[in-house]
């Protein structure tokens, strides 16, 4: 509990005195998709169309809740690696969905160092006809892991051979990566 900056202030200030009370854009404010789009564009090696591409919303949990009740029906199954973030369970079965857990192992890497892993075979076992979405984070919450552009791959190439599922990679850790990590985006890769 504090005080608002005098900036924020004045910007109401300005707003009131010049009957800026209008709702914004549903698909959020024209400055601030075209800047996502100017933003988003080089990093994904594709122009974006701010007007059919980009939606803004309060944070990644309204992002995902909207994503889940549009896409899924009642019945329908959701890949998620365990552990999870703890949101998302929960979202798909307000959707009336069920989650698929594929388990993250904390296994010791090629120099000893433990590293968090999956098994590609579990991976693709989860995957079935009931099967509408993958929900991949990366880097990971709560493990932190970020997948590899390998892993990441193999997870597209198992995508792409069940056509009626829908990815959707929360990214919202994309500028946390460490000890030389390096984070790929999802919508980069092939199929």
């Amino acid at each position: 509990d504090w005080s608002a900056p005098d900036f924020v202030k004045a910007a109401l200030h300005h707003a009131v005195d010049h009957n800026a009370n209008q709702y914004t854009r549903s698909g959020g404010h024209m400055r601030l998709v075209q800047t996502l789009a100017r933003i988003y564009s080089p990093l994904f090696a594709r122009p974006i169309d701010p007007l059919t591409e980009v939606a803004t919303c309060v944070g990644a949990t309204e992002a995902i809740f909207a994503c889940t009740q549009s896409l899924l029906n009642p019945g329908d199954e959701v890949v998620v690696f365990e552990p999870a973030f703890d949101i998302y369970g929960a979202q798909v079965q307000m959707a009336g969905g069920t989650c698929k857990f594929v388990p993250l192992r904390l296994q010791n890497g090629p120099s000893g160092e433990l590293t968090w892993t999956y098994d590609h075979a579990e991976f693709e076992a989860a995957f079935g006809p009931r099967t509408r979405m993958l929900l991949i984070n990366t880097p990971h919450n709560p493990t932190g892991k970020v997948f590899s552009t390998a892993e990441l791959a193999a997870m597209a190439a198992t995508v792409s051979k069940h056509p009626n599922v829908v990815v959707v990679c929360d990214e919202v850790y994309e500028n946390l990566v460490y000890d030389g990590a390096v984070h790929t985006r999802f919508a980069t890769l092939p199929g």
